[in-house]
This record gives structure tokens, sequence and C-alpha cells, in this order.
């Protein structure tokens, strides 16, 4: 697996679009993470995700799916590392932080949120969600919708 982290400039609507985006997929992590450690299997999660839960109008299967491999990932490294404590998300010292009042419950919020994961599959030759065109990145979350970073 390859992973390529790029720095971008985008206008604040595709920026907030993007945040957006991000605090929904985070939400399908974590709670992907949560039944992980309850024991379930991977086809569970994705129904009790699709008939459960409603994270936004943003998270089309493929977000979801990258998500669910994502709280996999965590799981197994806590399996791999033998750490039984649960994962805290934005971080054991920001939540003290926030519990202290030292932050403001925005500010921590938007300290647990995790970078966008989109993974890439063999049969669409790589990434579905983004294009590489004349040295600019086309970034498609769905259908209609696309942005130049």
């Amino acid at each position: 697996m390859k992973t390529i982290k790029l720095p971008f400039t985008t206008d604040d609507a595709t920026l907030e679009f993007i945040v957006d985006m991000q605090r929904q997929q985070s939400s399908v992590v974590r709670v992907s993470y949560n039944l992980y450690r309850k024991g379930k299997k991977e086809k569970e999660i994705r129904d009790i995700l699709k008939n459960h839960y409603n994270f936004g109008t943003h998270m089309d299967s493929w977000f979801v799916q990258s998500a669910i491999y994502k709280a996999k990932e965590y799981v197994k490294q806590e399996v791999e590392t033998g750490n039984t404590k649960p994962r805290i998300f934005g971080g054991k010292k920001n939540l003290e932080r926030r519990n202290k009042g030292l932050i403001t419950n925005k500010q921590y919020k938007q300290r647990r949120l995790l970078p966008l994961y989109v993974v890439g599959e063999a049969p669409q030759k790589g990434n579905r969600k983004f294009l590489f065109q004349d040295g600019k990145i086309i970034f498609k979350p769905k259908k209609g919708i696309k942005f130049e970073l």
C-alpha cells in the first residue's frame, strides 16, 4: 500500500466541505472502531452502520468502507502491541485539557478530527476519488462534484 500526503491550497468553500467530510468520516471511524472492539465482523459493522446511523450527506459507501478499514487498522495495531485500553480519539492530553477547561469543546472537537482517509483499489486502477491530471489533483467526492486542489 502506498500513502500519499500532499499539502494543498483551495478556496474557503471547498475547505469547509472537506472539513465537513472529515467530521462525518471521523464519526464512522469511531463507531466502527468501537464495534470492532466488541467483536463484530466487517459485514456486521457495515450492516449496523447502514441500518442504524445517518452520518450525513457526504458519506457514500466508499467513504464508509474506507473508514471501516481505518478502524480495523487501529484494532489490529492494538492487538499487535498488546494494548488493551481503548483508543482516545483526539488524544489523552487533549481530553485532560478539555476536562480542566483549558480548551473549549469546539477546539477539542477540531483536534479529534481524523484526516480524510480514502482507500484505492486495483480494479479502479488506483483511488476512485482522486485524479492526478496535468500537475493538479482533482477530488471527486461524489457524482457531479469536483474540486481542484
